[in-house]
């Protein structure tokens, strides 16, 4: 059996022994994340069987006849580091004996794991601390060798402290691991190392060819620290727990019989509903969804359509998926925050509310206007003049935001009060003037246009200064703990905010329930202009 040196388990150990001062000196670092690492067992079995799969040329692992790749998005929702920051680079040369010196104990040859986890819970000093945790970081878990010590060579990466927040760790861990993966596979390494925790929960919870990786710059406009609350989901969630079952994760998993994406796609409904209390009306739009799917899932047959929008049984796959499934399979489809966004506006008008919603597709043409603005500083003239009054006539507009291609949260625009307000499931630690900045200038250049026309528009706006507008993150409202409620939470946040707070209290342990009734509240909705389908399910609600 190969050699291993990833030790999940010790890391999560000496972290739990940090006071608060430390654990405030983690995050001042940007590691905070690594904070919520639980423990979780390697399973050497497993992972000889993942390297025979891994090809050394594409980089990627093939797994009951589909391509898996590794990508930084991985480690974003399993580690909680964002791709971004200088690249880490060790000139392979002999430490600084000073350095070399300070971290290792008399009479040792190496900066050994042992020494670090008496001393680092002692330390007093920052800079000491600093050093040592992510020197202990990167030995037990980014970039573990097959020793028990931590290379000297990563010395250099902490030197300086003020440089450690601005590293790319996500790269640096990924990079790490598959190099060392080709190396192993070609012989050139007798020991298996790299961050083989991250190894296999990525292979346990997508062995299919369906997963996607955006592009490697995530989360570009975003700041460099994320609480804890993102982070106590990602692993939560994605199992790092030392006591999985061993079944769970197993070879089994690897060498079962292939499926295709339709057969994927047919998940039973016991799986879907279980432990949750919904009417039958809502069990048959569920089934009715599942049927569509299963028939073909790349349909364009409309189920809604609501004001010209039209969703298909492909867009509502997010909403069919098993209880317990934690993944992106579970992120909603733009089109259904789309569908929200419609009944919602209908609903307003309908009950004589000053409210608007925007959709994701306006939300986006927003921000293109706003790059237009930021590059030239002229206002959009070929402006919609319905997007421009729907704004202005509003006592409060909602936003959809997806900035970063991986996560909605929700922008509202509150006049009276001359705030943009942010409400976001993840407590990020971001720069929201710098993150809404693209959506600001471009609401300012379309009203420079409509200003400046001669069209005579009524407004409830008395400020149309939106670049000079304050804006106001909430912090006191509903947080997700899981990867996939995202869109869930921005709708919530959408149909209850009042400015202030929210009249209707949700939480995370609402959102599958909530997330099954969706097929039954669009699908059956008054402004759904589809009654064949409506009809349908009621027969079979009646049977």
């Amino acid at each position: 059996m190969v050699q291993t040196v990833c030790m999940p388990g010790k890391f999560a150990a000496l972290c739990r022994n940090l006071n608060e001062r430390q654990r405030a000196i983690v995050k001042q670092i940007g590691l905070d994340c690594l904070l919520s690492i639980l423990s979780m067992p390697i399973q050497r079995m497993l992972l000889e069987s993942l390297v025979e799969k891994y090809n050394v040329i594409d980089r990627n692992f093939t797994v009951h006849g589909h391509n898996v790749d590794i990508c930084t998005w991985d480690v974003y929702c399993i580690l909680g580091l964002v791709d971004k920051g200088e690249k880490i680079e060790i000139v392979r040369k002999h430490a600084d004996r000073k350095w070399f010196d300070l971290y290792k104990e008399k009479g040792d040859t190496a900066i050994t794991f042992k020494y670090l986890e008496e001393r680092i819970p002692k330390e007093k000093d920052a800079d000491h601390f600093s050093r040592m945790f992510v020197l202990y970081a990167i030995g037990t878990i980014l970039a573990p060798s097959s020793k028990e010590f931590v290379s000297s060579n990563n010395l250099e990466l902490v030197v300086d402290v003020s440089r450690i927040k601005g590293f790319n760790w996500a790269r640096f861990t990924l990079d790490h691991l598959l190099e060392n993966l080709a190396a192993f596979k070609t012989s050139k390494r007798t020991g298996l190392v790299g961050n083989l925790a991250l190894l296999q929960v990525v292979i346990h919870l997508e062995p299919n060819e369906s997963k996607v990786c955006p592009d490697d710059n995530l989360d570009e406009e975003s700041g460099d620290q994320y609480y804890e609350g993102m982070r106590h989901e990602n692993f939560e969630n994605k199992n790092w727990n030392e006591n999985v079952d061993q079944e769970e994760v197993n070879q089994g998993d690897l060498h079962g019989d292939s499926k295709d994406d339709e057969s994927r796609m047919k998940v039973h409904i016991s799986d879907v509903t279980k432990g949750l209390k919904l009417s039958d009306l809502e069990l048959c739009a569920i089934r009715f969804v599942q049927e569509e799917i299963a028939i073909d899932s790349n349909s364009n047959k409309a189920l809604v359509d609501i004001n010209g929008l039209e969703v298909t049984a492909w867009h509502m796959n997010c909403l069919v998926r098993p209880v317990k499934e934690n993944s992106v399979e579970k992120w909603l489809d733009s089109r259904i925050i789309d569908c929200y966004s419609a009944m919602f506006n209908s609903d307003w008008n309908k009950k004589n509310e000053m409210k608007h919603a925007l959709n994701a597709g306006q939300s986006q043409w927003l921000r293109a206007r706003g790059q237009d603005w930021i590059q030239t500083g002229k206002p959009y003239w070929k402006v919609s003049c319905g997007v421009a009054h729907d704004l202005v006539q509003a006592e409060m507009v909602f936003i959809p935001m997806n900035t970063t291609e991986n996560h909605w949260w929700l922008c509202v625009l509150y006049p009276a009060r001359k705030q943009v307000q942010v409400l976001n499931s993840f407590n990020w630690s971001t720069d929201y003037q710098e993150e809404t900045k693209e959506l600001r200038c471009g609401i300012h250049s379309i009203l420079q246009a409509i200003m400046s026309s001669t069209e005579k528009f009524k407004s409830r706006w008395s400020n149309y200064d939106i670049l000079n507008w304050d804006i106001v993150v909430k912090k006191n409202i509903p947080r997700q703990s899981d990867v996939c409620s995202c869109g869930i939470f921005t709708i919530k946040y959408m149909q209850y905010w009042n400015g202030s707070e929210l009249t209707s209290p949700f939480s995370q342990k609402d959102m599958e329930t909530i997330r099954k009734e969706m097929p039954a509240e669009v699908i059956m909705s008054p402004f759904n202009e589809l009654s064949s389908i409506k009809d349908h399910i009621l027969c079979m609600d009646k049977f």
